[in-house]
């Protein structure tokens, strides 16, 4: 399963193509092996991946990509 998550308050249609992204991470977990596995993607706004930043990495600074498993 793939879910997408738009916490920007911004419309993300223009920007991301939700069927696209979907088959190009289905590809990818094809080619790892790991084809039955879930990915939750959630674009955020830079003052949240900030927290988010700060309270998993220590990093008080955004940053373009936070990858949890």
């Amino acid at each position: 399963m793939i879910e997408i998550n738009n916490a920007t308050g911004r419309a993300l249609d223009r920007a991301v193509d939700k069927k696209n992204f979907s088959t190009v991470a289905k590809k990818l977990l094809k080619g790892e092996n790991r084809g039955t596995e879930s990915i939750s993607v959630a674009f955020v706004k830079k003052a949240e991946i900030q927290k988010l930043n700060k309270k998993f990495r220590n990093k008080d600074k955004p940053t373009d990509v936070l990858s949890l498993s």
